[in-house]
């Protein structure tokens, strides 16, 4: 049960680093992808936002058909780690991964 509660969540940790990167590439063009209130990029209008809502969107449908594409490298990768493993490399790259988007802040 543990092994496999771990594996799930592992796996769709792994699918939201890759969309989280993508965006961040996309949105900002790999400078940063973490925002304030405060930063001055705020959307002005609603066609700004098009660009925007579109990316999500397709976003949205690469996580969910990308499954069929990189399930089985996901679960591959994910299956070669015992659940302890997997909940201190979750907590290790999420920690990585916010310390990489303030730095570029």
């Amino acid at each position: 049960m543990v092994e496999q509660l771990t594996a799930d969540l592992m796996e769709a940790f792994i699918y939201g680093l890759i969309t989280a990167g993508i965006s961040g590439y996309i949105f900002e063009a790999g400078d940063n992808y973490a925002k304030t209130a405060s930063s001055g990029n705020n959307f002005v209008g609603k066609i700004e936002a098009l660009p925007f809502f579109l990316a999500t969107f397709v976003l949205g449908l690469f996580v969910k058909f990308g499954e069929d594409v990189l399930g089985g490298l996901v679960s591959g990768f994910v299956s070669s780690f015992v659940a302890g493993q997997r909940v201190g490399i979750m907590l290790i790259v999420g920690m990585v991964a916010f310390n990489y988007t303030i730095r570029l802040c």
